[in-house]
């Protein structure tokens, strides 16, 4: 991952220090949600570990904890064109994305 600029040689230091078990559950957490760690993330997981271990939750807490950055996420027509009928208005699509956002969300808080 290092060789394909997926994780940065510091990164990579500081995970280093974490046992083989907390590496896997952080490379598990990278590759499932399709997302990157910065150095600065990595430290915060060494800190945060306890004889080399971490949780799973202090793995995900550390590597979503965006604060409050601004997220703008676009899709390009071909993507979303191929769930829709072409008859669907970009306000029907729109509104349907976030119905089903909304369903996803209730479910992610029971």
């Amino acid at each position: 991952m290092v060789d394909n600029k997926k994780i940065p040689i510091g990164a990579v230091v500081e995970l280093s220090c974490l046992g083989s078990k907390a590496q896997a559950d952080i490379l598990e957490v990278l590759r499932r949600d399709e997302i990157q760690i910065s150095i600065k993330q990595a430290a915060q997981l060494r800190e945060n570990s306890v004889d080399g271990k971490v949780s799973l939750m202090d793995i995900e807490q550390v590597l979503f904890d965006r604060g409050h950055e601004k997220i703008k996420i676009t899709l390009t027509d071909k993507r979303i064109r191929q769930y829709f009928p072409e008859s669907y208005s970009k306000i029907q699509i729109e509104k349907i994305i976030l119905r089903l956002i909304e369903n996803w969300h209730k479910k992610q808080n029971k």
